[in-house]
């Protein structure tokens, strides 16, 4: 007689190499979540290096002393030594996005052509910060945007970009990312 199936052992093997195959690829795709945000982060304060000199770079050639570049048609408010009070002239683009008085569309998010999919901007005077979406954490905003510090420290909870402009050194751009899960 002719039995067709597996046996009890045959069953128990092929349950143990599954029960092996999970244990070793699970935990490389656990922090796949974590991994995406960090590089999310970094890419994203990549872009506001490039933007901030993308718009310097204009600013120099046109040989500008407005307080404003044009970049296809958005206009980047940049300082020209009267925006930011003790500035010196370095022509890059300003923090806060809701500069009044002026002509010009916003500062570093426009030049970077924000549109909030995946960070959320708060602006202060010097300083903007941008969260990670999903993320809402006024420590980070508190701990470099106080106007005296221009160097950008970063807590164990911070995930997102600081952009510090105070127009009397370059900008600062710090990419915090101990935070991000």
């Amino acid at each position: 007689m002719n039995k067709k199936g597996f046996t009890l052992i045959e069953l128990v093997i092929v349950i143990v190499i599954l029960g092996i195959l999970a244990a070793v690829a699970v935990p490389k795709f656990v922090g796949l979540t974590k991994d995406a945000k960090v590089s999310a982060v970094k890419g994203f304060a990549g872009s506001l290096r490039a933007a901030a000199n993308i718009v310097h770079a204009k600013w120099l050639v046109e040989d500008n002393n407005s307080g404003s570049v044009d970049l296809e048609g958005t206009t980047v408010c940049v300082d020209n030594g009267t925006v930011l009070s003790g500035s010196t002239v370095l022509g890059y683009p300003l923090a806060d996005n809701d500069v009044t008085g002026s002509n010009c569309d916003g500062g570093i998010s426009k030049a970077v052509n924000f549109d909030n999919n995946t960070f959320i901007p708060d602006n202060a005077t010097n300083c903007t910060v941008f969260y990670y979406k999903g993320t809402s954490d006024t420590h980070l905003k508190s701990a470099v945007c106080d106007n005296s510090s221009t160097t950008g420290t970063c807590d164990t909870t911070d995930c997102g970009v600081v952009y510090f402009y105070d127009g009397k050194e370059y900008p600062n751009i710090v990419a915090c990312t101990d935070g991000c899960k």
